[in-house]
């Protein structure tokens, strides 16, 4: 168990009183009266979640009362708790320890509070960031918290989280989740966001693919002009208007498999299979800077794959990108490409079909 005590004051807690008694007590020895009312309407809307999704309300209520409860505890000292306890820090963590409240709450939660039911224990521990594979009851915190937000006036991803909930926990999540990385409003994200959020993506993002026409070439132009981009691609990018529409003739006459990337319908990138042999395919590929670090390309990269693999009976996949592309090295790895070779400059990555 963590000695509290070295950072806080909690030994006014009365054991025999109600839990929401007992939460409002030691939050208001504190003086930490907006995070008791933020804590009260997360925990009536997290049992309203519970009516709507059919699950244990009293789980919901327990959660709900005890996410923030790390509020009396300063962030810096979150840190020395986690590190002297051999906690792991997430680099977002190590970088900005307040993420550590969520953890820090769910020790306290069962160290103080005695709660050792881990549905209630995993939903405060993943109550900001969610995580990959989230139960009803991580999902519900989460919303709720989002949904009952700290601060003034009304969310502004609130409808989004609203029709999401129509449907389902999970398509409420993908849309809170969505709002956040198109917006940029993450200052460093969590892995267990990126967990989720990838997971999500794979379900309900609205990636698809079509043929370039010979009328694209201001499109190809409009979302691929960036100097930001062109350092990671080969000399023979286009970077004029009309090396992309002579670019876009050439594609739309193919006879490799080079596809524009949609996401809600709409351009935002090309992922090009190049036939070196019936079974041996070298990809390319690149998004529009502005949906870079969002996930996209990677669930993009991971369908287009599997269609070669599937309707073209391809064998083997391989990309060589440059060895200053840290993201697309990682973007390989992460979907189980495996590095062959390399130079000074390029490193190759192959994949095969399982």
């Amino acid at each position: 168990m963590i000695d509290f005590n070295a950072y806080v004051d909690v030994n006014m807690i009365e054991k025999n009183e109600s839990l929401v008694f007992n939460v409002c007590q030691l939050l208001d020895s504190h003086h930490k009266i907006k995070t008791k009312e933020h804590i009260l309407a997360v925990a009536q809307k997290s049992q309203q979640l519970a009516k709507q999704f059919h699950v244990n309300e009293d789980i919901c209520l327990q959660s709900a009362l005890l996410h923030d409860i790390s509020v009396i505890i300063n962030p810096n000292d979150m840190k020395k708790m986690a590190i002297e306890n051999n906690y792991l820090l997430d680099k977002a963590e190590e970088k900005y320890p307040f993420l550590l409240h969520q953890m820090v709450s769910r020790w306290i939660a069962q160290d103080i509070f005695d709660i050792w039911d881990e549905r209630i224990l995993s939903a405060i521990a993943c109550h900001t960031t969610l995580k990959a594979s989230p139960s009803s009851y991580d999902m519900i915190l989460f919303l709720a918290d989002k949904i009952a937000w700290d601060q003034e006036g009304i969310p502004p991803y609130l409808e989004r989280i609203e029709k999401g909930l129509e449907i389902s926990l999970d398509k409420a999540c993908y849309e809170y989740i969505r709002y956040l990385f198109e917006n940029h409003q993450l200052l460093y994200p969590h892995q267990n966001i990126k967990d989720a959020r990838d997971i999500l993506y794979q379900k309900y993002l609205p990636i698809t693919f079509r043929c370039w026409n010979k009328n694209d070439g201001e499109i190809f132009y409009k979302h691929s002009f960036s100097h930001e981009l062109y350092q990671y691609m080969d000399e023979g990018f286009p970077k004029t208007l009309d090396e992309c529409v002579k670019m876009v003739e050439i594609l739309s006459q193919s006879h490799d498999d080079v596809k524009a990337v949609l996401l809600d319908g709409e351009i935002v990138g090309c992922i090009g299979g190049f036939f070196d042999s019936q079974n041996v395919v070298k990809l390319a590929y690149w998004l529009d800077v502005h949906y870079w670090n969002q996930g996209i390309m990677g669930i993009a990269l991971e369908k287009f794959i599997q269609r070669l693999f599937i309707e073209k009976n391809v064998q083997y996949v391989y990309a060589k990108p440059f060895q200053k592309n840290i993201a697309s090295q990682r973007l390989l790895e992460k979907l189980q490409f495996q590095k062959i070779n390399y130079d000074d400059q390029i490193i190759t990555y192959v994949r095969k079909t399982c």
